[in-house]
């Protein structure tokens, strides 16, 4: 029984650290996106799935061949499909990167 009331506590902080991270790196609809391609597929395929949408190209994003971008029209789903991780940039130390 010690165990069960020892493990609510940590199963609990695991809950709260997984939804506030969640809400920290989910990007809104219309504010500024790091994309980051995770394959090299998904790299080659990055510029043209920005330049389809109605967004902007802000800056090359801190990760190599990462892309931060503004806009209303960053979809989640497809991105994912595409083997592109979107994550909120705002914030977070994203901008222009030196070259």
């Amino acid at each position: 029984m010690a165990f069960i009331t020892n493990l609510l506590p940590v199963s609990q902080l695991m809950l709260a650290t997984l939804t506030v991270t969640t809400i920290a790196f989910c990007p809104s609809p219309s504010g500024e996106v790091l994309l980051i391609p995770l394959t090299a597929s998904a790299s080659a395929r990055l510029p043209a799935l920005v330049l389809r949408g109605n967004t902007s190209l802000i800056a090359r994003g801190p990760v190599q061949g990462s892309l931060v971008v503004r806009g209303n029209d960053v979809r989640i789903e497809t991105l994912a499909s595409a083997g592109i991780l979107a994550i909120a940039a705002e914030g977070l130390g994203c901008g222009p990167v030196a070259a």
